[in-house]
Parts: structure tokens; C-alpha cells; sequence
């Protein structure tokens, strides 16, 4: 059974969202999201796994979220 890590994220205005997911080496994992949202508040989940579908290493990952011109970046580890 493969584990999730659940974002919640608000929106103020239309705005395209990108959510990635990078190592700590700053390579590029897979993208969760890539769209226009409205306003509001929203939820995705990561499963853990990388852009070919395959689960990923134990480790640090770091989440982007990227709407406009705002970036965010939270650290999630990732345990066995």
C-alpha cells in the first residue's frame, strides 16, 4: 500500500497552479498539477511516486507551488 501526502492550497485569483515535487538535489520528480484554478480553496495528494509511475526513495522531497508569480516550498520527508 503506497502512502500519500495530502496539499491543501488557496487561490485568490484565476491563476495557473503548478505543483512539483523535486529531490533535494533540486531534480525535477514529477508534476502534480498543471492548470488554471478559480478562487478557492483547494486539495491534491502526492503518492509518492515519480513522473514514470515508479515509487520513489526514502528521503526529503520538496513540494513547489507555483501560482502567478508567487512560489511556495514546503519539505516532506518521505520514510520507508
Amino acid at each position: 500500500m503506497k502512502d500519500f501526502t495530502s496539499l491543501e492550497f488557496t487561490i485568490e485569483n484565476n491563476n495557473p497552479v503548478n505543483i512539483s515535487i523535486f529531490d533535494i538535489y533540486g531534480n525535477h520528480i514529477t508534476t502534480i498539477e498543471n492548470k488554471t484554478y478559480s478562487p478557492g480553496q483547494y486539495k491534491t495528494m502526492w503518492n509518492g511516486t515519480d513522473k514514470n509511475g515508479k515509487e520513489v526513495n526514502p528521503g526529503t522531497y520538496l513540494i513547489r507551488l507555483k501560482t502567478g508569480s508567487q512560489i511556495s516550498t514546503q519539505r516532506v520527508v518521505k520514510i520507508k
